[in-house]
């Protein structure tokens, strides 16, 4: 599992969805491994799911045609597809993010997103 570092790559502080009309987002979380990405964005204006539950956090997941080798070998923007799911706060709680940011971060050192999503 890898943290992809984004601002080492390219300065990216806000971003928006390419290919998609969303609202900007800012990443709290991205992680690969092999050839899979997970973002984890927040969104700046609420998005309406179709069960009716707004939610700002959304999970981007990412099939890659280059394989994740290091945080900095830009692998994250080799896309061949990709899907966002929106979540709650308290959906991500369960899987482990805390969107509240703590000292220890949105998450632990050794958290791997990966234990909890499958491609």
């Amino acid at each position: 599992m890898l943290l992809v570092d984004y601002q080492q790559t390219v300065p990216i502080i806000h971003s928006d969805s390419a290919g998609y009309d969303l609202p900007r987002s800012s990443v709290l979380l991205a992680q690969g491994q092999g050839r899979h990405l997970v973002r984890v964005d927040k969104a700046e204006e609420p998005f309406r799911r179709f069960d009716g539950k707004k939610s700002r956090y959304s999970l981007v997941l990412l099939e890659l045609s280059e394989t994740c080798n290091s945080p900095n070998d830009e692998a994250w923007a080799c896309v061949v597809s990709g899907e966002r799911q929106w979540w709650t706060p308290g959906e991500l709680a369960d899987i482990g993010i805390n969107v509240r940011r703590t000292k220890e971060g949105v998450c632990s050192e050794q958290y791997s997103i990966f234990e909890h999503i499958q491609f």
